[in-house]
């Protein structure tokens, strides 16, 4: 996607197929109060779980969390915190390019629930993003689910412009070979195919030789290159170049 791209919406269907089995899907922070008692409700810190996305987000986490524990296998750090940083962590929205929806909720056994998933790439530089959405379940063996999410932004595509070519030597000859070379802005790679005008076989790439055919006099053949790239699009430009035939000196006799 491009920075000036609309939003791209990815559905996923969560289903609970076994019958006692029950699938959750937290949003992209999640946390979760992993003691009981007078924590829970405000009056001293909360041990917990804080389920991470990527390597650049547990690097965020562990400049801030006091950690007791991490268990990289499934992505989460075991942190004492405070009521106020809990409540902050809870409350933390998803990252501004992803979004969630429903952002969490549980699924009962036999039953599916529709997960939209929003990547939005407006205003973001060009680079990749990841996150994780973490799906959740009861199942002893199973107990988590991860589905990598990436995001990937690209450069809006800039059409073919500014194209020329230039050629050596400037006073060809006939049967001198005879070196094309080309140049043009826009979105990158951008391919080259040219037509040299005198009925044999063209050439592609951004420099090309060719070999003008023998005449008797002086010829002017229309050269045409064009440029195009994947945006897409697609530009010719036309010159003429004038070749002349192939002399040969004559003999100076000395007497």
């Amino acid at each position: 996607m491009s920075p000036t791209s609309r939003a791209i919406v990815v559905t996923l269907v969560l289903a609970a197929l076994c019958a006692g089995s029950a699938l959750n899907f937290p949003p992209a922070r999640a946390v979760q109060a992993a003691n009981s008692g007078p924590s829970e409700t405000g009056a001293g810190p909360v041990v917990g779980r804080v389920y991470y996305a990527d390597a650049a987000d547990l690097a965020q986490l562990a400049r801030s969390l006091d950690i007791w524990e991490a268990h990289p296998a499934e992505r989460y750090l075991v942190a004492q915190l405070s009521p106020a940083r809990f409540a902050a962590l809870i409350a933390q929205p998803a990252r501004a390019w992803l979004s969630v929806t429903p952002a969490a909720g549980d699924t009962e056994p036999a039953a599916k629930t529709a997960v939209s998933v929003t990547f939005e790439a407006q205003g973001l530089p060009v680079g990749s993003y990841t996150s994780t959405l973490r799906i959740g379940s009861d199942d002893l063996a199973r107990p988590a689910v991860y589905i990598p999410l990436t995001l990937t932004v690209t450069s809006a595509c800039i059409p073919v412009n500014y194209l020329f070519f230039t050629y050596a030597p400037p006073r060809p000859f006939s049967g001198q070979v005879v070196t094309f070379s080309a140049s043009a802005g826009g979105a990158k790679p951008v391919a080259f195919s040219w037509d040299f005008g005198d009925g044999l076989a063209g050439a592609s790439g951004p420099t090309a030789p060719h070999v003008f055919p023998p005449s008797i006099g002086d010829q002017d053949y229309a050269v045409t290159l064009n440029a195009q790239n994947a945006c897409p699009s697609s530009v010719s430009v036309q010159w003429p170049v004038h070749v002349q035939p192939y002399r040969l000196a004559a003999p100076v006799l000395i007497k």
